[in-house]
């Protein structure tokens, strides 16, 4: 009996047992995920939300389980944002705001909300014109840390629902139109003299 004689036996006798252990194989491979530190994995059944997968080595049950979102948990900031705001003394400002959140539950997140950074940014557009809009020019100069501190706690409420923790709001700047400004110089001047 030749070499390729033997190798044809074998086969032809232990194909099933073969695919099997392939089989087997692509199971395990498929069955296993390993989220990085920095990620968390949403995992549906079928088109609905199964579980959420966490860093390190886990297991979907292949073929029915996918992984259908994969979340970064890192520290995000949105781009620093430029708006006009109305004081309680009807002066106009322009605000230059900066905001950093982390999503924490990836799957309120994903079945919530379509654009988190879009809805995250009007959000604190509105919550920043109604904050500026209950103070007087002199009141949001000085007291700039208040401001920030209710505008964050306001944000929170507001983006709670969609799995997200805002860790920080920042009023980077705020500017005073050209006409408000030479009104201002000339009061002081007439103030000195």
């Amino acid at each position: 009996m030749s070499f390729e004689e033997v190798v044809l036996n074998f086969l032809g006798n232990n194909i099933v047992l073969l695919l099997f252990a392939v089989f087997v194989i692509v199971c395990i491979f498929l069955g296993v995920r390993i989220v990085p530190q920095s990620e968390k994995y949403v995992v549906e059944r079928f088109g609905r939300l199964r579980s959420v997968l966490g860093p390190g080595i886990n297991f979907i049950i292949p073929f029915l389980d996918r992984v259908a979102h994969k979340i970064s948990i890192l520290e995000r900031q949105l781009p620093t944002m430029s708006q006009d705001a109305i004081t309680a003394d009807n002066v106009l400002v322009q605000v230059d705001t900066s905001v950093f959140y982390r999503i924490i539950e990836p799957e309120k997140t994903v079945y919530r909300i379509r654009d988190i950074d879009g809805a995250i940014a009007t959000t604190v557009a509105g919550i920043v014109r109604a904050e500026i809009g209950q103070m007087e020019l002199d009141e949001v100069q000085s007291n700039r840390s208040s401001l920030i501190s209710s505008i964050q706690v306001a944000i929170e409420n507001a983006v709670d629902d969609w799995g997200v923790e805002v860790t920080r709001a920042e009023l980077l700047d705020v500017n005073l139109d050209q006409a408000t400004r030479d009104a201002m110089l000339q009061q002081l001047n007439a103030e000195r003299a």
